[in-house]
């Protein structure tokens, strides 16, 4: 393995002259030693973590708790390592563009590229089988269709590389897409590496938004992927997993319809396979370009949730509280704000006083207070559109609490978005997109929870505060 270089996280702080980290997903605060702060200075200047277990270990504490990134390695003229898998069904022309960027570019042609037709209609079928011989690829036929999940699984039982690259046929790698990936995956605990997913770039009202708010795109900050993390998952639009790992863990889960990306990384996850995401490396996504469209997909997302809620318990929550803010949120609803400002305030001087227990200086310890109840009151708004509408907008009509809440959970985090995001669009159709794009969502998950005949998946997950991290190394 070559030598790995690291880069602080972007959200997090370095305090006390190096001597602590506080940041990551959840929050914490961690002391380092002073050969620990001494590494961190090192690390931070450029140099590469040393071959000493000690360093080893703190690197890889820091990068699992998020606080730490790798910098990605050079690995260009490494694509003849893995063979990419392309699903496709019925859209020759989108497989025509997927299939020309993989065959140019810096990142040279893949070992093997293997198109896996998932039952497409026999002219569409014809075609496909043509632009695959043109491209010099292979391709692999099924009769009927049978998703997305069984069309990857069996493209990656023929692979032989040991990487396998999931491609959707409506992706396009930008160049240069691999060279990052193949660099993460140079650590053999690297299971899988995901790019950032864009939007195409489109005119249409729905293709300016989707530019700057799709479920696909993940963000532009490298992070770790865990369930209840700043990256929660990654999709299969386009993921390069190490095909021991993916063996390892079972492969995609041909029995779920829609969320079968979500529940692979978990399963890698749980496997002890750690998952990156890296914007570094992008792909372009033909999104949809109509209302319709949008939202239709976007109740198809949400039913996702209570399936994989079966799977993998307390691991998509719409938002974690501890007991302190719940009762806070509690009482508000219920228009007792007294009590809701005593709660919040009981909550504001616990973490005064693990803060001050870490001897943070006063305005260090106001910044991040005032930073976690923005996050919290963020979390929890957006959970009341994108998870809680339906009943939010029930209450709304014989209480004046919800109707204010729901008024707060409609506006202020759209206002709050388009402010950080500028997007195309203006703030009016942003607010009005945003309601319905939020509520779609939240109507599927109502959906997922009737058909699967749970409602766990619509309860806050309430967690013990969490406290400062001992020291290391």
């Amino acid at each position: 393995m070559s030598a790995l270089r690291v880069t602080v996280d972007v959200q997090a702080q370095v305090l006390e002259d190096g001597r602590a980290l506080v940041g990551g997903h959840p929050w914490r605060l961690v002391r380092l030693s002073a050969a620990g702060a001494a590494a961190l200075a090192r690390w931070r200047a450029g140099q590469p973590v040393a071959d000493d277990p000690a360093e080893r270990r703190l690197a890889q504490r820091l990068l699992d708790a998020g606080l730490l990134h790798p910098r990605p390695r050079a690995a260009a003229g490494r694509a003849a390592e893995l063979t990419v898998v392309i699903p496709v069904r019925d859209r020759p022309e989108a497989l025509a563009q997927a299939l020309a960027t993989l065959t140019a570019g810096p990142d040279g042609p893949p070992g093997a590229i293997l198109v896996v037709d998932d039952g497409s209609r026999p002219a569409q079928a014809a075609r496909t089988a043509a632009l695959v011989r043109a491209a010099g690829a292979r391709l692999l036929r099924r009769d009927q269709p049978g998703g997305a999940a069984a069309a990857r699984n069996l493209g990656a039982a023929q692979a032989t590389t040991p990487l396998v690259a999931f491609l959707d046929s409506d992706c396009r790698p930008r160049p240069g897409w691999l060279a990052p990936l193949l660099g993460l995956l140079d650590d053999p605990g690297v299971g899988a590496a995901a790019p950032r997913i864009r939007a195409a770039v489109g005119r249409s009202l729905v293709s300016r938004y989707e530019a700057a708010r799709s479920p696909l795109d993940l963000g532009a900050h490298p992070d770790v992927v865990r369930p209840l993390g700043r990256v929660p998952y990654v999709p299969s639009a386009a993921l390069v997993v190490r095909r021991a790992a993916f063996e390892d863990a079972g492969g995609f889960d041909e029995a779920l319809p829609i969320g079968e990306d979500v529940d692979l990384v978990w399963r890698l996850r749980a496997a002890g396979w750690r998952v990156r995401h890296e914007p570094a490396s992008q792909v372009v996504h033909d999104h949809r370009r109509d209302l319709r469209g949008l939202l239709a997909r976007r109740v198809v997302y949400g039913t996702s949730v209570a399936m994989l809620w079966r799977r993998h318990p307390g691991a998509i929550p719409p938002v974690v509280l501890t007991p302190g803010q719940a009762a806070a949120w509690v009482a508000l609803l219920a228009g007792a704000p007294a009590v809701a400002a005593f709660a919040a305030g009981a909550v504001a001087g616990r973490g005064g006083q693990q803060l001050r227990r870490a001897r943070l200086d006063a305005r260090t310890t106001a910044h991040l207070l005032v930073r976690g109840r923005v996050g919290e009151a963020t979390a929890v708004l957006n959970a009341a559109t994108c998870w809680w509408w339906p009943a939010l907008v029930l209450a709304a009509t014989v209480s004046r609490p919800a109707r204010r809440l729901l008024l707060a959970a409609t506006v202020l985090p759209a206002a709050a978005e388009w402010m950080a995001r500028r997007p195309d669009v203006d703030p009016l159709r942003w607010l009005a997109i945003r309601t319905l794009d939020d509520a779609a969502n939240a109507l599927g998950v109502w959906l997922g929870c009737a058909r699967e005949r749970t409602a766990a998946p619509l309860l806050p997950a309430i967690r013990r505060p969490s406290r400062e991290s001992g020291a290391t190394r």
